[in-house]
């Protein structure tokens, strides 16, 4: 997932117009995708996402910080990533602010793509969510 994930020292989401995937940082360890569109959509409606992908450890007992999100739009990928730059998370756990950065892979076939080539099974728990 390494090569997904934006570099080190990243700036904002705000400062890359253009873009519709965000990795969105510093999830609390027990969030599954579910959760983190449940998150999201207190900044976005859900009609807004097309997947949301969040990548679990090899046990599968904690996800590994962080999930990837495409927006439909790019415009409302930079919104969201602003709005919720630096929020706490809802839940009632105690865990550090959200931290949103632009993805390297981008669109919702780039990520469908590149999921299916790290080996990605339909069986996995954890797969990515897709709407459409």
């Amino acid at each position: 997932m390494a090569s997904m994930v934006a570099g080190a020292g990243s700036a904002e989401a705000a400062a890359f117009p253009g873009q519709t995937t965000l990795i969105i940082r510093n999830l609390p360890r027990k969030f599954a995708g579910a959760d983190l569109v449940s998150e999201l959509t207190m900044y976005v409606p859900q009609s807004a996402l097309d997947f949301v992908y969040v990548p679990w450890d090899r046990k599968g007992t904690n996800n590994v910080g962080y999930g990837f999100v495409n927006f439909v739009q790019a415009a409302t990928a930079e919104e969201a990533g602003r709005r919720m730059q630096g929020q706490p998370w809802r839940t009632g756990e105690r865990s550090r602010p959200v931290k949103v950065q632009v993805a390297h892979v981008q669109g919702l076939e780039a990520n469908l793509q590149r999921f299916a080539a790290q080996g990605g099974s339909v069986e996995e728990e954890n797969v990515p969510l897709v709407f459409s």
